[in-house]
């Protein structure tokens, strides 16, 4: 069978391979559109009514899946927001801890250090006598 440009019977056959041999949504929007209007030009009411409706709920399937993935991405962007949030709190807060310690660490040390600058000019040199 050979397929001619501005035949009906060409672009029929050309829409119900789109339908058969592709799995993607916009395509079958796209041939099933299609044959509704081939359909409304040559053929009866009811097959242009029955392909305008399966475009139509090919369409609004599309439409849904377009508006989900979208939620998904909007909720993926919030939820990265919200970690990347309290993992800058948590640096903030280690960071507080460290200095903390440091802290404590450097008082240890000079009250040990005066300790033993107070005790040894008290007695002396161990051996001095």
């Amino acid at each position: 069978m050979m397929i001619l440009p501005g035949q009906p019977d060409s672009a029929q056959t050309m829409f119900r391979k789109c339908l058969k041999y592709v799995n993607d949504r916009n395509m079958a929007v796209a041939a099933f559109r299609g044959l509704s209007l081939l359909y409304e030009k040559i053929g009866p009411a009811d097959s242009t009514a029955k392909y305008a409706l399966l475009a139509y709920n090919a369409n609004d399937s599309v439409h849904q899946k377009k508006v989900g993935e979208a939620l998904i991405r909007q909720q993926a962007i919030y939820n990265y927001s919200k970690h990347e949030e309290e993992a800058l709190k948590n640096a903030e807060r280690a960071t507080t801890l460290w200095r903390w310690l440091f802290g404590a660490f450097v008082a240890i040390v000079l009250i040990i250090c005066s300790t033993l600058f107070f005790l040894i000019g008290r007695k002396g040199l161990p051996g001095e006598e």
